[in-house]
């Protein structure tokens, strides 16, 4: 890979993180032009590469390596601000096209470009397939969208974002954005697709939507293999601890399972009276798994 001279503006990187080695790193040999670089941020000490400049940060959070991860992907704009584009992919990406020729095609004209879910057909569903798979805490995945429902209830009938794969310009609105998003992260579920179109809704933002088969198109392929344990992925050791809790916090979780009922049926009917279609049976699962953890 050719490197920029000593001293001159680095214009473009090429961007991954792998924290808490859940995955092995695909250590591609892309081709970019002499102004791009390639950065891999890890909190491993053994990880090693050829082709990607290797930076080691320690966890942001070290009981819960997936927000640790979220937060170097979300906010590359701010923390890589002497770049001025950058193209963040998932270690599970695979580009077959040489990284600078996409971000010359993806931000043409643009701020932030990325794909459409290519099978997941709105908010609400993606929502569901988070639950389902257990990838959060279900009190935080119910509170999370009883909030979106009672601001912008639309937000739950659109189409989703992939967030595997993010072209972005380091602009200021660009970055703001990015920082609300975080937050949202912060503030609810990790899983930052939940959060993406409600963040993006409360912006004007010129941008970019990728249709493509978010499985691999004429640029890409994913999911490449990475011998991925997901269990590690999944849960944390502190969200496991809090599930132990001793019998004398039942009375604490009988009345948030309460609440949150009530909290249900007003919304959800709210939202039949407007016409909006999120499926009861999402609430009632989450209500379900709430009772399960008394």
């Amino acid at each position: 890979m050719d490197k920029k001279s000593e001293g001159l503006v680095k214009r473009r990187v090429i961007y991954t993180v792998l924290i808490g080695g859940y995955e092995g790193f695909i250590d591609s040999d892309l081709q970019t032009c002499a102004n791009t670089d390639l950065i891999c941020f890890t909190d491993s000490e053994e990880l090693t590469s050829n082709n990607w400049e290797v930076r080691r940060v320690a966890a942001r959070f070290p009981g819960d390596s997936i927000r640790s991860s979220r937060y170097l992907k979300i906010m590359g704009p701010v923390i890589l601000d002497d770049y001025e584009e950058s193209l963040y992919i998932d270690n599970s990406v695979l580009l077959t096209t040489p990284p600078d020729e996409l971000l010359d095609q993806f931000l043409d004209g643009v701020e932030f470009a990325l794909p459409h879910h290519s099978f997941r057909t709105s908010v609400a569903a993606e929502f569901d397939a988070v639950d389902s798979a257990g990838f959060d805490d279900p009190s935080r995945i119910y509170e999370q969208m009883l909030h979106y429902l009672n601001s912008n209830p639309g937000v739950m009938d659109e189409k989703p974002y992939s967030a595997g794969i993010l072209a972005r310009r380091h602009s200021p609105l660009i970055k703001e954005v990015m920082t609300r998003w975080w937050e949202h992260v912060l503030r609810y579920s990790r899983r930052d697709q939940l959060s993406l179109n409600y963040v993006l809704n409360e912006f004007e933002i010129n941008m970019k939507v990728l249709e493509i088969d978010i499985m691999g198109s004429d640029f890409h392929q994913w999911p490449v293999e990475t011998n991925r344990n997901n269990s590690l992925a999944k849960a944390s050791t502190v969200y496991d601890a809090i599930r132990s809790i001793p019998t004398c916090k039942i009375g604490a979780l009988q009345n948030e399972v309460d609440r949150l009922r009530v909290e249900a049926e007003t919304i959800n009917s709210a939202r039949e009276n407007a016409g909006h279609g999120l499926p009861i049976d999402l609430f009632r699962r989450l209500l379900n798994r709430l009772n399960r953890k008394k």
